[in-house]
């Protein structure tokens, strides 16, 4: 019948590809071992353990070469390229109003060690290469301290439309009195 003329057809092809398929296996097995160095793929070594003000001094380092790393990969491609550190509620001057403190402030929040330990060696290091980033790297995290309107949504780290739009004009005033240094 054409059903089992065709059941034995692919049953055919399967094995065919199931012993190819084998034979690659062995193959790769008998391939010579690469050095873990040469090779593109392998496991990285357990990271050193920081305490405290290291992690946090290693952290801000790590993303401000990051960021010049970005400026001088877009600066090659004629693109500019700016950078904000952003407000947030758990390192801040602002004074909270009840309601807003309720909303965005929480002792059991877990992003709240990270602002307040964070944002110190995020500026001290943004401080420290002043007159390398000082071009495109703006420090918004003081923006909100004397808006008297709610401008947090939650006890993470997000803006209602006041803070959006506080923010948003922060950045572009930065950016349009930067543009003179990106436009020639």
């Amino acid at each position: 019948t054409r059903l089992a003329s065709t059941n034995f057809v692919l049953e055919e092809l399967y094995a065919m590809a199931s012993r190819r398929y084998q034979a690659e296996v062995r193959r790769f097995d008998e391939l010579p071992s690469i050095p873990s160095a040469n090779s593109l793929i392998h496991v990285t070594p357990r990271v050193k353990e920081r305490p405290g003000p290291i992690l946090f001094e290693d952290i801000a380092r790590s993303w401000l070469d990051s960021s010049m790393l970005m400026k001088e990969l877009l600066a090659a491609r004629g693109v500019p390229y700016f950078d904000f550190l952003q407000p947030n509620q758990y390192y801040s001057g602002r004074t909270f109003s009840p309601a807003e403190a309720q909303l965005a402030l929480s002792d059991a929040s877990p992003f709240k060690r990270g602002a307040q330990e964070g944002y110190p060696a995020l500026e001290k290091e943004m401080q420290s290469r002043a007159a390398t980033a000082g071009s495109y790297v703006f420090n918004a995290a003081r923006i909100f301290d004397r808006e008297s309107s709610p401008v947090y949504a939650d006890n993470c780290c997000h803006y209602n439309a006041r803070g959006n739009e506080l923010l948003a004009e922060f950045i572009a005033a930065n950016i349009l009195k930067s543009s003179g240094a990106w436009s020639r």
